[in-house]
C-alpha cells in the first residue's frame, strides 16, 4: 500500500511538470546572417500567443523574424506561458539580443507540444 502511494504520488508531481526543453542550432551554410527576436520581443509574442492558441490544435505562428508552431492543446493560457517562457529561459540564454541556440522543442505537460525559433534561422 505504502509503495502504491508513492507511485501515485509521483504520478501526480509528473503530470504537472513541463518536460525538458530541446535546444538546438543551425549552422549550415544556409543560415548565414541571421536576424534574431529580442528576448523582450518573445516575452511579448507569448502574451499575444498563448491566449489564442487556446482550443485551436495547431498552427504557426510568425512575429518578425522569430516564430512559434504547436500542436496539441495547452490546458490554459497560464500553462502555454509557463511553457513558451520556460523555452525561452531554457535555450535563449542570458543575453538580451542574441541567443546561445537557434531555438527549441518543449512538450508541456498538458500533451501540447511546441517549436520556437527565435531568428529566421530553421531547424533542419
Amino acid at each position: 500500500m505504502r509503495m502504491q502511494s508513492l507511485v501515485l504520488v509521483a504520478a501526480a508531481l509528473s503530470s504537472s511538470l513541463v518536460s525538458a526543453t530541446v535546444c538546438w542550432k543551425t549552422t549550415s551554410a544556409s543560415c548565414a546572417g541571421p536576424q534574431y527576436g529580442t528576448k523582450d520581443d518573445l516575452r511579448i509574442d507569448a502574451d499575444n500567443f498563448c491566449p489564442f492558441v487556446i482550443g485551436n490544435p495547431g498552427g504557426r505562428f510568425v512575429f518578425g523574424f522569430q516564430s512559434a508552431m504547436w500542436y496539441g492543446q495547452f490546458a490554459n493560457v497560464s500553462s502555454c506561458l509557463n511553457t513558451f517562457n520556460k523555452l525561452v529561459n531554457d535555450c535563449y540564454g542570458t543575453g538580451t539580443t542574441v541567443p546561445n541556440f537557434n531555438g527549441g522543442n518543449i512538450d508541456d505537460a498538458g500533451g501540447a507540444h511546441l517549436t520556437i525559433n527565435f531568428g529566421t534561422c530553421e531547424p533542419l
